[in-house]
């Protein structure tokens, strides 16, 4: 089995490491992207940089995960898939598993309320700030992006109507749909999404004052180097260099647009509540009770909502917090919840149930050593 990796080389003062980069091909049911993507066509045409790497040892780190070692020229690098077994029932569909983004609620169907389990509750509501895949996937639900990611981790536009590139791959206009609005928890339309909603909200996840773990989303992943509105609906971010990443990662939420009136009216209390956020995505966050549930219900005011409507959507998902995976499991068998997250045991235990799924994400841990300075 081989990896074939796009992206860069970083060279940090004699230390080499992959920077950005992109598994085409991995293990048990993990998305291929589409090779007709014209953007990664163009992007690849233009900046054809590429390595690849052969597994050289693959072992099972539990009964649900994989640690991969691959070998290439420059050296080795660890990938560990982990593992995620869970139950979901059979008359529910349209979760939205990704091995290298964020999981996509936004399209259950089957059911009218839908109650799923989550092991851990959200830690911030805020966007930009979070760090966490429970509050990514809250939030992929009541905000949106640019673009979205289908079933096959294919990039697809949501809040642009309409892009054009430039010839050589670095500039990006886009057009964000007239309908697009922010709403608050009882679904009054608060205003418009303007291209300056998505300017201040780059400024500020790059901002000293907020100190975003995911600033580096905009230089290192988008490799982004300048943004403008140049009117209200039209947003234009210009590359460093041609990236055929850049669509697919525009549906991370970091990058989400934020509303600067609500950030400074609501001060430190912005992000705290259902009441001190507002929607532009498919679902409004109606409640949250910290360690017990969080609650969202269709916005009437998203843009696809009739969409989702006559597709049979969830109007209502309810997240119930269960840390202990043997009371979930019980909350399922009496028909509670309508998914249980499997640890230990329960794997095997549960293989044959209608509904089981296992799926594997994968993962890339490294150290980064400081060889610039030496302590005292």
């Amino acid at each position: 089995m081989s990896f074939k990796v796009k992206g860069l080389l970083k060279d940090l003062g004699g230390a080499s490491r992959v920077t950005r980069a992109r598994i085409e091909t991995m293990e048990n049911g993990s998305e291929r992207p589409d090779p007709k993507d014209p953007i990664r066509e163009l992007a690849d045409k233009l900046h054809p940089a590429s390595m690849e790497f052969v597994v050289e040892s693959v072992r099972d780190a539990s009964p649900t995960s994989k640690t991969y070692r691959l070998r290439s020229a420059d050296g080795h690098i660890p990938v560990f898939q982990a593992g995620g077994a869970m139950i979901i029932r059979p008359e529910i569909s349209g979760i939205q598993f990704h091995s290298a983004a964020v999981d996509n609620y936004r399209h259950i169907v089957g059911k009218d309320a839908v109650t799923l389990v989550t092991n851990t509750d959200i830690i911030y509501l805020d966007n930009q700030y979070a760090t966490d895949g429970t509050s990514f996937i809250a939030e992929t639900m009541f905000l949106s992006g640019l673009t979205e990611l289908d079933e096959n981790g294919n990039w697809k536009l949501d809040m642009a109507e309409s892009f054009d590139v430039s010839e050589d791959a670095t500039v990006y206009t886009f057009k964000i749909r007239d309908d697009a609005n922010w709403s608050d928890k009882d679904g009054n339309v608060i205003a418009p999404v303007t291209a300056n909603d998505f300017v201040y909200a780059f400024d500020r996840l790059i901002s000293d004052e907020l100190a975003s773990d995911y600033s580096w989303w905009i230089s290192d992943v988008l490799l982004a180097e300048s943004w403008e509105a140049v009117d209200d609906k039209t947003f234009k971010v210009t590359l460093s260099q041609p990236n055929g990443i850049f669509m697919q990662c525009l549906s991370f939420p970091s990058v989400f647009p934020v509303y600067q009136p609500l950030v400074e009216s609501a001060g430190d209390q912005y992000a705290t509540s259902a009441d001190t956020v507002y929607s532009c995505g498919p679902y409004i966050l109606d409640s949250w009770t910290p360690g017990y549930s969080y609650e969202l219900k269709y916005n009437d005011n998203y843009y696809f909502i009739d969409d989702y409507k006559a597709a049979g959507g969830a109007s209502k998902v309810v997240f119930r917090v269960l840390e202990d995976t043997q009371t979930a499991l019980m909350e399922y068998e009496a028909g509670n919840i309508d998914t249980v997250i499997l640890s230990g045991e329960q794997v095997d235990a549960n293989k044959s149930v209608d509904g089981f799924v296992n799926r594997l994400q994968g993962y890339l841990f490294y150290l980064s050593i400081n060889i610039n300075h030496y302590g005292e």
